[in-house]
């Protein structure tokens, strides 16, 4: 044997296919991909070797077998290889990391080592010639056929699914590029999808470097919405997409700013149109309308020379007497939101936050949230107070997003503000999915009101379901939870003070259902679920959130049997000495008295009498309790109270100040008799 010639032949072999692989990949596999997709590619390996197989069945020589190993060097790590790897695009992350490292480590590998054991096996114990060889090979690639033609068939459902679900990482898209079948299934989504599948899908167009005079993209500028059209038209203006004119000019008369200014910033751009002639065209739509559009074209183009331009047509817009006026002004708190900060032009929104007109001070609330002031931001949330402008005030924090999220937390902690708007923060702050605003949640737990602890708390939830690493590291609410499970058995005990039937049923998990109880029994079971809900969305941060909502779930049904279940899962989920303390709290087969024991060892306190459970009541610095409480003294005539009473204050309402003055008479009448 030619040791020798045979090196040098496989060296110039493997030399011409890594050379050929190079250039058929630099030339052949990207058109390929974007004419005809993944749907052809997936079959070009297979249906090219079944052509050289069959030569080496004829006639099998060294020629014929070199021509079977060229072309599949050549098409496996070229065409084949990008085809494989365009398979992974609708594969969620997470599962691509684990399945792709398993793929290419071990079952490429194990493929080849088969396949040599196979050939091992053909040739040394079944003493088959080539040409024999080629026979198998031409039965395994007809199996590799039906294989492909499965593969495609489900990733265009798993594509489908991905697009419509809009999981398909636009991250991975902009490494890659979208083939041509991708971008007809997104495409075909496109004329049939919502508002925010569309958007999800043009995104893709725009990242994945997509030929954007794709059909579809035409017939997106008649859409329905318009965050939509000007998303499309934005599109085909960079895609240098010219055959767009007439359409634009249309354009210039749509009802939203943005869509109007994008048809300017085309005409623009592909027909050369000073923009001030713009102003000259005749549409159906009133002159603010176009001038809103220039302001925003001029003040985004970034050049000093259109800035006084700008200005001068702003103030046109605002200081119009006419009836168009509170119109041209509500246009003009629009075009300032999309003009990006910093810019000379912003400081007109603090007239119109304080426009007479509710609609314009909506849009200005909004321009504020968009260009993300400071200077508006105290505006903004005490608009939160008003029943008028609170949705447009809270859709503006959320824009302002972490920029807003330490002025929040000021509020939020501060007793001085209103607590009617100090309730509102929690849920703005949930919106803001960062972990600023978590950690904020996080150091606010802490509340004296109970109603604003629960809303900062279920606030912090959301955010957890959304996503745990948001949390803050080391989150510690080990003292919060000891301290909503002494509220809970100190409500225990006050109520079964008050009426032991009532705090029978609360032992067993029934506060929802009393019948036949006091007012303030019934008061006080509302205010034992708050608290038993309470120690189950502290339980949520720690442990997996499905888990202990289940639990709560079977707790609170009244079956027993569900509650058995519940129990025996927390008992695997908490810590040991977590589920010891709650164990006395959770399980309604343990009895008040049994319950009441623990509730005096754990709070170092006890509740022995009616009077003394109302005494406790008027000092809770919860105003429906208090309330609840003088109803009771005044029904009962509980005279031992009257000292106590008079020393209330009656500053926390109506409800408060009548019920103290009708219990306060019967009392006194009491005495008198």
């Amino acid at each position: 044997t030619d040791t020798a010639g045979l090196g040098a032949f496989f060296a110039r072999f493997y030399g011409y296919m890594g050379l050929g692989t190079m250039l058929l990949q630099m030339v052949l596999t990207g058109p390929l991909l974007r004419k005809f997709g993944i749907r052809v590619a997936l079959f070009v390996l297979p249906l090219a070797l079944l052509m050289p197989t069959g030569w080496v069945l004829l006639d099998p020589r060294l020629l014929t077998a070199s021509l079977m190993r060229g072309t599949h060097s050549l098409l496996r790590y070229s065409v084949d290889k990008s085809a494989a790897e365009l398979l992974y695009l609708p594969i969620p992350l997470e599962v691509k990391s684990q399945v792709k490292s398993f793929i290419d480590t071990f079952i490429w590998r194990s493929s080849d080592g088969l396949a040599g054991t196979l050939l091992l096996i053909l040739i040394s114990t079944f003493k088959l010639d080539p040409g024999r060889v080629s026979v198998v090979s031409l039965f395994l690639l007809a199996a590799w056929l039906v294989v492909a033609f499965g593969v495609r068939r489900e990733y265009l459902n798993v594509l489908r699914r991905a697009i419509e679900r809009r999981t398909l990482d636009p991250e991975r898209v902009t490494a890659n590029f979208l083939d041509s079948t991708t971008t007809e299934v997104l495409a075909r989504g496109l004329e049939t999808a919502g508002e925010q599948q569309a958007l999800y899908g043009l995104s893709l167009f725009e990242i994945g470097r997509q030929p954007a005079w794709h059909p579809a993209l035409r017939r997106l500028l008649e859409n329905s919405s318009p965050a939509v059209r000007q998303r499309a038209l934005r599109l085909l203006s960079d895609a240098g997409e010219r055959g767009l004119v007439s359409q634009a000019e249309k354009m210039l008369g749509d009802p939203s700013l943005e869509v109007r200014t994008e048809a300017l910033h085309y005409l623009v751009a592909h027909t050369g149109r000073d923009p001030l002639a713009l102003l000259t065209l005749q549409t159906e739509f009133p002159d603010y309308a176009i001038q809103g559009s220039v302001v925003v074209y001029l003040a985004r183009t970034g050049e000093p020379g259109h800035l006084p331009a700008a200005q001068l047509m702003l103030e046109s817009m605002l200081t119009r007497s006419d009836e168009a006026a509170p119109l041209a002004r509500k246009e003009a708190a629009v075009a300032l939101g999309l003009i990006p900060p910093p810019s000379e032009l912003h400081s007109e929104l603090l007239g119109l936050l304080h426009d007479p007109e509710l609609e314009v001070v909506e849009q200005a609330l909004l321009a504020a949230g968009r260009i993300r002031s400071r200077d508006f931001l105290p505006f903004a949330i005490e608009k939160l107070s008003d029943a008028a402008l609170k949705t447009p005030a809270r859709t503006a924090l959320v824009l302002y997003g972490d920029r807003a999220v330490g002025t929040l937390k000021d509020y939020l902690n501060d007793p001085d503000v209103a607590l009617a708007l100090r309730k509102e923060l929690p849920e703005i702050l949930s919106q803001i999915p960062t972990p600023e605003s978590a950690s904020v949640l996080a150091d606010s737990l802490i509340q004296s009101d109970p109603g604003l602890r629960y809303d900062v708390l279920k606030a912090l939830n959301k955010l957890c379901r959304r996503d745990r690493k948001l949390l803050p590291e080391g989150l510690d609410i080990s003292d919060m939870l000891d301290a909503e499970l002494m509220g809970y058995y100190r409500s225990l005990q006050i109520l079964a003070a008050i009426d032991p039937l009532a705090g029978a049923q609360a032992a067993r998990q029934l506060t929802g259902s009393m019948e036949g109880v006091t007012l303030v029994a019934r008061a006080l079971g509302e205010r034992m679920d708050l608290e038993f809900e309470r120690i189950f969305r502290l339980l949520a941060l720690l442990y997996p959130a499905r888990d202990v909502h289940n639990a709560y779930v079977g707790l609170t049904s009244h079956r027993p049997q569900l509650q058995a279940n519940a129990l025996e899962v927390l008992e695997h989920l908490l810590k040991p000495d977590l589920f010891k303390r709650l164990a006395s709290t959770l399980d309604p087969e343990i009895k008040l008295p049994e319950k009441l024991r623990f509730a005096e060892r754990f709070c170092h306190t006890r509740v022995d009498s009616a009077p003394e459970a109302l005494r406790v009541l008027l000092h809770s610095g919860d105003s429906w309790l208090r309330a609840c409480a003088l109803f009771a003294i005044g029904k009962l005539k509980i005279v031992e109270l009257a000292d106590e009473l008079r020393g209330q204050p009656r500053d926390e309402g109506d409800l408060v100040a009548e019920t103290w003055a009708w219990a306060a008479s019967r009392l006194e009448t009491t005495t008198a008799s």
